[in-house]
């Protein structure tokens, strides 16, 4: 022989919550749920975001991005993403309409 090791045991732990592509998996439950410090920074944005009497339409788009990647975990996200991505389309600086603010504070209770 050569070096080559025979009969060689790989013990592999299955955990029951695991980290995959940013989103947590209960794998006992079969759910996904959004890592804490993600939901603080998402938190943190969108409260940035309110605060701001005219925010800029790129601000709004990045929001949405970021809001759609926690789709997975919150299939409701995206009922409520509609009037924010509306309010992304318009050109420049624009205060948010009513419906905007309202799907941003159910957002805020969600997380």
């Amino acid at each position: 022989m050569t070096g080559l090791r025979s009969g060689v045991v790989v013990i592999v732990y299955i955990d029951d919550r695991l980290e995959y592509l940013g989103l947590i998996v209960d794998t006992l439950k079969g759910t996904l749920a959004v890592p804490v410090d993600k939901a603080r920074r998402l938190v943190s944005r969108i409260k940035r975001l309110v605060s701001t009497a005219r925010p800029k339409s790129r601000d709004i788009q990045s929001l949405c991005g970021s809001i759609m990647f926690i789709r997975p975990a919150c299939p409701a996200c995206l009922l409520r993403l509609r009037p924010l991505q509306s309010a992304s389309g318009q050109k420049g600086r624009t205060p948010l309409p009513q419906p905007a603010l309202e799907a941003l504070d159910w957002f805020l209770l969600q997380l």
